[in-house]
């Protein structure tokens, strides 16, 4: 019978999940991370003054069905929360470099019916983890570093829970929940405290009949306190008060908010002043609370007010991540990295850093076939961001650094007592730069004694790894020889000509040279001392000027010394074939009608 083999020609590109944190470094704006989950894989990505790097990928063996970052009180950094749509939940933590498992274990429940809203996560301030996925009850997870995963269950009898969220009262002990649930007689906002020792919910207070579409909760941190309730054409504030005193419940709406159907949000101040807000077709939203102090050191909300900031992609997750930096993440089109910027005249807008392409979801493709190579068509993305693609089959490149200089003529890797190319010698017009390659940054360094007046016509290191010190740099003046213990020689055309044309064999040192219509064989040594010598071999004058020359090995065998050189001429539109070393002419081929 017929046997199909199934590959994955690229990797899931849509967004599901994202937060930001502290995950591979200490706490500090030099080691924030962009946390990415995307079907079954976790991207981690630093953030840096020139985009985000990635750092490493973390494969999951299912779907994830939600992440989240916790931190111990011990912990100088995040750890990451990972639960899969099995239940199956890991807490991961990034030590010496690479990506490490705290602690796993499935949390699935043998009874109950899983609810019909998405799984909903919330850690609260001590690093108790809850989790809701089947009717009826709440998951509360407690863990400490290097103890297993000890869970319990409370008890949860609301109907139809839109949204669950932990409440920060600045107290570790008390451990207040909000949520909103809807019955008979309408939706309702409620907040529960966690009995820890009874293992029960007991109702705090309750705010009855708000906005039937209520739908979203966002969690004002201490000392404010409180929460925001989203609806399609209000916002609501409710303290944690239970109590009815001024401030307690603030409600906001305008015309920026008709028919709203909020997607995601994220804060921006650690005050929680500002919050972020993007809809389903695409808006992105300011939302600011007027905040005020009162006399015994109670704060308290007095005013709402929502700014519009600009278009982005459909978000299915927003992260703000620092100096006016958001990352969109979207299911239904390309994910950005954008700005916001304040023009002279006060208001604010986003800009556009950087797009990350989403190719799905795919509603539908052809394959066609152009200048013999199959390719995709495909519909791609769904409501303002659809899109028609077109996706073959090749290679890509990923930008990891880049340096902005004018007028590049030549670039030369260069590895100097390293196992991989750690320089990068970039010839300008009229001068070099030398570029060291540190991680994914590039830094204009000086090296040895590289000529960085001159514009370089080649520039290598000689003799293979075992000799990774020895650096050969070929001006048009002269050619240097310089090793990193110090040592160096130079040699000048004996004609006073400048040098033309180079060709240079690295492995066995062999270095040819042009100049104007003489050619100079001259081979670079290194002698068990470390000396270095460049000794001129033979030399040759032709009848014109040398147009192009190559060395090469014969039969490609680069294990030895090369034998014969290539060179052609201006004018007379011939190529000669060299011999090596005495630079005798053994063939002569012309091209009738020129080159």
């Amino acid at each position: 019978m017929p046997i199909s083999y199934c590959v994955s020609a690229k990797k899931a590109s849509v967004v599901a999940e994202s937060v930001v944190g502290n995950f591979t470094g200490i706490s500090g704006h030099e080691n924030v991370n962009l946390i990415v989950a995307r079907g079954n894989r976790i991207d981690v990505q630093l953030v840096s003054p020139e985009g985000l790097k990635n750092v490493c990928e973390i494969p999951i063996y299912g779907t994830i069905a939600t992440i989240a970052l916790v931190k111990g009180k011990r912990d100088e950094r995040h750890s990451l929360v990972v639960v899969t749509d099995k239940m199956h939940m890991a807490i991961l933590a990034y030590r010496d470099g690479k990506v490490v498992t705290r602690v796993a274990g499935s949390i699935a429940d043998t009874t109950g019916r899983t609810t019909d809203s998405p799984c909903s996560l919330a850690i609260h301030r001590n690093g108790l983890i809850a989790i809701r996925a089947s009717e009826g009850s709440v998951k509360m997870i407690q863990w400490e570093s290097g103890t297993d995963l000890r869970h319990f269950n409370v008890r949860f009898d609301y109907p139809n829970v839109a949204d669950f969220k932990f409440i920060d009262t600045g107290d570790d002990n008390v451990y207040r929940v909000a949520f909103i649930y809807d019955d008979d007689h309408g939706k309702h906002l409620q907040f529960s405290d966690l009995n820890m020792q009874d293992k029960e919910f007991r109702t705090y207070s309750r705010q009855a009949s708000i906005a039937a579409d209520s739908s979203w909760l966002i969690p004002v941190p201490h000392p404010i306190s409180g929460v925001l309730v989203l609806s399609s054409n209000s916002v609501l504030y409710k303290s944690d008060s239970n109590t009815d005193g001024d401030g307690s419940i603030v409600p906001y709406s305008c015309s920026l908010l008709d028919n709203t159907v909020f997607a995601c949000h994220s804060i921006v101040d650690a005050s929680g002043e500002r919050f972020v807000l993007a809809d389903t077709e695409g808006r992105l939203l300011m939302l600011l609370l007027n905040i005020a102090e009162s006399s015994g050191g109670h704060y308290s909300v007095k005013e709402i007010r929502i700014d519009y900031l600009g278009e982005t992609s459909i978000a299915d997750t927003i992260n703000y991540i620092d100096n006016g930096v958001i990352f969109i993440g979207s299911r239904l089109g390309d994910s950005q990295l954008i700005k916001l910027e304040t023009p002279s005249n006060g208001a604010t807008y986003s800009v556009v850093l950087e797009t990350y392409s989403n190719i799905g979801p795919i509603r539908d493709m052809v394959m066609v076939e152009s200048d013999g190579q199959p390719q995709l068509v495909t519909c791609s993305g769904a409501e303002k961001d659809g899109t028609l693609r077109v996706i073959r089959n090749g290679i890509g490149i990923d930008e990891l650094a880049s340096v902005e200089l004018a007028g590049i003529v030549g670039i030369f890797p260069i590895r100097l007592d390293a196992n991989y190319d750690n320089y990068v010698v970039v010839s300008l017009a009229d001068e070099t730069h030398v570029l060291q390659i540190t991680g994914e940054e590039l830094e204009d360094v000086p090296l040895l004694k590289i000529n960085t007046e001159l514009p370089t016509m080649y520039a290598g290191t000689l003799f293979g790894p075992n000799h990774s010190g020895t650096l050969l740099q070929v001006t048009e003046k002269e050619i240097l020889l310089m090793s990193s213990s110090g040592l160096d020689r130079s040699w000048k055309p004996s004609n006073g000509e400048p040098i033309s044309k180079v060709a240079v064999n690295a492995a066995h040192g062999q270095v040819i040279i042009a100049a104007r219509d003489t050619v100079y064989y001259l081979s670079c040594h290194v002698d068990e001392m470390g000396g270095l010598d460049i000794q001129l071999v033979a030399e040759k004058q032709f009848e014109d000027e040398i147009a192009c020359l190559d060395v090469s090995n014969e039969g490609d065998d680069f294990t030895k010394p090369a034998t014969f050189l290539v060179l052609a001429l201006w004018r007379t539109f011939s190529m000669q074939v060299v011999q090596l070393p005495n630079l005798k002419s053994v063939s002569e081929p012309h091209f009738f009608g020129g080159f």
